[in-house]
């Protein structure tokens, strides 16, 4: 599973890679997923953390977090789930002083 992958990613931009996400889990092929997202015209940065590949499309990190960063991104994606529109979300970690992008 690559949820960790989406707090390198705006609300909005984790919103987006949660429906490639779950294709992923319903054992749909990777190269499926990849063409539909090409297909949507989805951004290379979400493609490769979606598809847990190299991000060296000058990234500035391998879309790896730390153990912390997850626990603390796993409470905005709770909320994302939960409904939440991604302007809230967005709004909330910057009141907590979380980088949103």
């Amino acid at each position: 599973e690559v949820s960790g992958a989406n707090s390198y990613l705006s609300a909005e931009q984790s919103k987006a890679a949660e429906t490639y996400q779950k294709m992923l889990r319903m054992r749909v092929p990777k190269d499926a997923v990849k063409h539909k997202m090409e297909k949507d015209r989805v951004s290379p940065k979400i493609i490769n953390l979606v598809l847990a590949e190299d991000p060296s499309h000058g990234a500035e990190n391998s879309g790896r977090i730390s153990a912390e960063q997850d626990k603390i991104a796993d409470s905005y994606r709770k909320m994302l789930k939960m409904g939440v529109p991604a302007e809230g979300v967005r709004h909330k970690m910057q009141k907590d002083g979380v980088d949103p992008t």
